[in-house]
């Protein structure tokens, strides 16, 4: 219990100490059970302030919170279901528990209570027009002129609730009519209080030297969003990208979006945009531009498939050729593209053992050359005298990976350890 009341030290204090989470999380996975609920509540809390996640911990104390769950104060609720959201952690049973204690308990709820309950319910997206509207009618009008934080918490959950419910960001809103027009007022001044990184910068001008056009920090027609870059592709086609620094992220490894990240992210694609979301720690993995141009490329492609330029290879195993195909945009609503077959390569051993067509889709023309000669069926320089032997481990090296989890700089590796290792 020491090392808890250590984590929610360093937290309040923004100190940050990874030693120390790390050996409470341990603690907590192994000792949960014996938490009581202030120390759950505490525990989780410093955890999402310090941004550091503990997957086995929130499982472990996820569970006692649920069996202590009575036992919890408005606020111990609140604060847990806070918590686990901002770090991206659901737990069904707990939400339907701490549901269950909202309906029942919500007029002890003050406002700082209610406006995280909902806005954690609509990050793990739970949250349902009943617990909206109940939880929201309880607010008082000389309330709802409160800190603006709360304000801009509850808009957020109401614009995530019309999307589950499949209604325009436009359409009636599910808070009373007084709180709707604080909130709303508080929501749109937070969207035109824009900074814009030095990493934004330099994705935006990544972007306009990949032949994009760019806008940054441009607001949504609905003027409830300010996105960090509208790009415009050569053939029109439009999309959002986000550049996320350190702050969207988990502070330990593997980085995992926070749960801002994630509602914001499905509140943009629910409304309509294609978003492109640029990580700060694939981004510095890259030393120079040409690379940097192209994982955007690859990116973009991965995205939208049909933007013009973007490349994909199709393996006809039964007819022994290969198809690298060009996307060039469309005339006329019909979509142009650009075939090159190359039937060198049929009948290489170890072709047999990949699916009747393998489709490699959403990759830059310059990695597209790199995977190519890992698979041993180009007659690029490197591998053009590649032995059948070879050929067919690095088929099989291949075939047991999934490609779709991999980012550019990762298939790069893959492609030279096949090459290396064949």
């Amino acid at each position: 219990m020491e090392l808890s009341n250590s984590a929610w030290a360093f937290a309040t204090a923004s100190h940050a100490a990874p030693a120390v989470f790390d050996a409470v999380g341990e603690e907590a996975a192994r000792r949960a059970s014996e938490y009581s609920p202030q120390c759950v509540a505490n525990t989780v809390w410093a955890f999402a302030t310090a941004g550091h996640a503990a997957h086995r911990a929130f499982v472990a104390l996820a569970a006692q919170a649920v069996a202590l769950a009575d036992a919890f104060s408005p606020q111990n609720l609140s604060n847990t279901s806070w918590a686990l959201a901002m770090l991206g952690h659901d737990d069904p049973a707990l939400f339907e528990e701490f549901e269950r204690q909202a309906f029942r308990r919500a007029q002890d709820y003050c406002m700082q209570d209610i406006s995280n309950t909902l806005w954690a319910f609509a990050v793990v997206d739970r949250l349902t027009p009943p617990l909206m509207r109940h939880m929201a009618g309880l607010i008082p009008e000389d309330d709802a002129r409160c800190e603006s934080t709360m304000l801009c918490s509850i808009f957020q959950a109401d614009l995530a609730l019309r999307l589950a419910a499949g209604a325009d960001a436009a359409e009636p809103t599910f808070l009373p009519a007084h709180l709707h027009s604080s909130a709303r007022e508080c929501w749109l001044s937070m969207v035109k209080d824009t900074k814009v990184s030095k990493l934004q910068n330099t994705v935006c001008s990544t972007l306009e030297r990949a032949g994009m056009t760019c806008v940054e920090e441009w607001e949504t027609p609905d003027g409830f969003f300010s996105v960090d870059i509208l790009a415009t592709t050569v053939d029109g086609q439009q999309l959002v990208v986000e550049v996320d620094g350190p702050t969207h992220f988990t502070v330990n490894q593997p980085y995992k979006d926070l749960g801002k990240t994630l509602l914001r992210k499905r509140l943009l694609s629910g409304y309509g945009w294609h978003v492109l979301s640029v990580p700060f720690f694939e981004w510095q993995v890259f030393s120079d531009e040409e690379a940097r141009q192209e994982y955007l490329e690859m990116r973009v492609c991965e995205l939208m498939p049909t933007v013009a330029g973007c490349c994909s290879v199709e393996l006809d195993v039964q007819g022994g050729e290969q198809v690298a195909t060009e996307r060039l945009g469309t005339e006329g609503g019909v979509e142009k593209v650009d075939s090159r077959m190359d039937s060198k390569s049929g009948g290489q051993p170890g072709i047999a053992a990949w699916a009747p067509t393998t489709v490699l889709r959403g990759v830059g023309p310059k990695t597209q050359l790199v995977l190519v000669e890992a698979f041993g069926i180009s007659t690029v320089a490197q591998l053009a005298n590649s032995s059948p032997q070879q050929a067919a481990k690095m088929q099989a090296r291949v075939k047991a990976e999934n490609l779709g989890r991999f980012s550019v700089v990762q298939l790069r590796e893959l492609a030279i350890q096949m090459m290396q290792t064949a």
